[in-house]
């Protein structure tokens, strides 16, 4: 998604690099600050989802050509349009246009949203007629959507307040420093630490990690290079302080987290030491906003959202479909976790599924005769290994499509 426009890596092997053509774009960049009344909004709008409708053309123009092209076993293939559109035009697809949209506005960015949708639709038939009658198909979403929520946590601001998070004295001193430093020192310095937050006077900071969930991290000795807490009981007795505060944190009334949890209780394998101290998911109507900046510059632990012209926001229930031979039609079955996606990909492959994956195979989706036929064959976990991967020379492109979509400040 956030490969440099142009570069001949986007595909291997080479000798297919003719097949993209000059134009092809793999992701279309977001507008940044579609904000409703902004000059230029409905051009904008309209120009933007015109753009995605031709990126999903050329991306099943390409996939079928290289199903014509290759001889293949399991193919996969990925729309993101459905996430820009219901990211940007979540009030339209619902039937519920914002204010300060003129009706013919309005009518006019539905219709062309809806357009998307009905070429996805068309692709997954082109798709599914070129894979032939014997193969299987699996659509998969990798979240489902909601509306956007109403207001905004602002975690940090709260850490502060209650004395927890320190921020430098000098910070602003520090930010404008950070800018004027060349771009190869400008990676190494512009940190949370070194231009933000004072991690010596600090005992913990909020890092988002969607619209609804947060995560919290203790200033540990060790792990934070300037972290003082002690692994082991003062750790627990500074997480289960905050674990306990936190939990009673309300708003007119009513609790603005619908789980505050440590990490242990809701990761589990050797991985786990890497996530967060303690997880915050946020209750209905509220989330997160992307940026412990501006979220110091707040003075208040709550805000109205304001998504930089997002209306919708990542739900955690999305959907799973399958058609084929052997899958019973069954109709809507119910609901399981998205690590069940490989597994079950892996067994209608008929490999082995990794020992460490975290979910079985959904096979209650295969008819009697298929599930009879299937044996789920348990394998050795592989070490994972790690490729090369330079990132500095591309790294400003990254970083401004991550801010378009509201990722980064």
């Amino acid at each position: 998604m956030f490969a440099p426009p142009g570069d001949p890596r986007v595909i291997y092997p080479p000798t297919d690099q003719p097949l993209l053509g000059a134009d092809y774009v793999i992701n279309v960049k977001p507008p940044a600050n579609l904000r409703i009344g902004d000059a230029g909004y409905g051009e904008r709008a309209l120009d933007y989802l015109r753009s995605l409708r031709a990126s999903a053309e050329r991306r099943l123009a390409l996939t079928t050509a290289l199903m014509d092209r290759h001889p293949w076993v399991l193919l996969s293939v990925v729309f993101y349009e459905p996430d820009r559109v219901q990211h940007f035009f979540w009030d339209y697809l619902v039937g519920r246009p914002p204010a300060g949209v003129s009706e013919a506005l309005a009518r006019e960015i539905t219709g062309l949203a809806r357009d998307v949708y009905r070429t996805l639709d068309r692709a997954t038939g082109a798709l599914v007629a070129a894979a032939g009658p014997e193969a299987i198909t699996l659509i998969v979403s990798d979240h489902g959507f909601g509306p956007g929520p109403e207001r905004v946590l602002h975690v940090n601001q709260w850490l502060v307040q209650a004395g927890l998070l320190a921020r430098h004295r000098s910070w602003r001193l520090r930010r404008w420093l950070v800018k004027q430093l060349p771009r190869k020192y400008k990676q190494r310095w512009k940190t949370v630490e070194n231009v933000l937050v004072d991690f010596a006077r600090s005992v913990a900071w909020c890092e988002v990690m969607e619209t609804r969930s947060a995560g919290v991290w203790l200033n540990v000795r060790g792990r934070q290079p300037r972290g003082w807490i002690e692994p082991g009981a003062d750790y627990e007795r500074w997480r289960s302080e905050l674990l306990s505060r936190l939990g009673e944190l309300a708003a007119n009334g009513e609790p603005v987290f619908a789980r505050v949890a440590r990490r242990e209780d809701v990761y589990h394998g050797p991985a786990t030491a890497l996530a967060p101290d303690i997880l915050l998911e946020a209750a209905p109507r509220y989330g997160f906003t992307f940026g412990l900046r501006s979220e110091l510059k707040s003075e208040r632990f709550t805000a109205p959202f304001d998504g930089a012209g997002y209306r919708g926001a990542h739900d955690p229930a999305g959907i799973f479909l399958a058609v084929g031979p052997g899958i019973a039609a069954r109709g809507r079955i119910g609901e399981a976790p998205i690590e069940a996606i490989a597994p079950t990909t892996l067994c209608l492959l008929g490999l082995g599924v990794p020992a460490g994956m975290d979910a079985p195979p959904l096979l209650d989706i295969l008819t009697p005769q298929a599930r009879a036929a299937t044996t789920v064959e348990i394998v050795e976990d592989l070490a994972p290994s790690r490729g090369a991967c330079d990132v500095d020379e591309d790294q400003s492109l990254v970083e401004e499509q991550l801010r378009a979509l509201g990722y980064l400040e």
